[in-house]
């Protein structure tokens, strides 16, 4: 895929959620129910042939250091796409132009 156009497009694509805010900001009942539907996600994942759950490195955007972190991350999946001729990044998503 060397020398195609390609253009990088945002893709809002995962939810965080702090495990200290949720302790902090929800009851007991709340945080339950956040169990049962991650509970019920793995139950579909795993009926689909996948993982129950993915892991991630998380960094967050207003970081000083964010900018880097999402270059590293894309170079890692371009050489990726050059191998397996598809791109994975989960929050970005690659449109080629030509």
């Amino acid at each position: 895929m060397k020398g195609s156009v390609r253009m990088l497009i945002k893709k809002d694509t995962h939810t965080i959620i702090k495990k200290d805010d949720a302790e902090k900001y929800l009851t007991q009942q709340e945080r339950a129910s956040i169990g049962i539907f991650l509970g019920k996600i793995a139950d579909g994942r795993v009926k689909n042939g996948k993982k129950p759950f993915n892991h991630y490195h998380v960094c967050n955007m207003d970081e000083p250091y964010a900018e880097e972190v999402l270059t590293l991350i894309l170079q890692g999946e371009e050489e990726n796409t050059e191998k397996d001729l598809k791109f994975t990044c989960p929050c970005y998503e690659i449109k080629r132009l030509n």
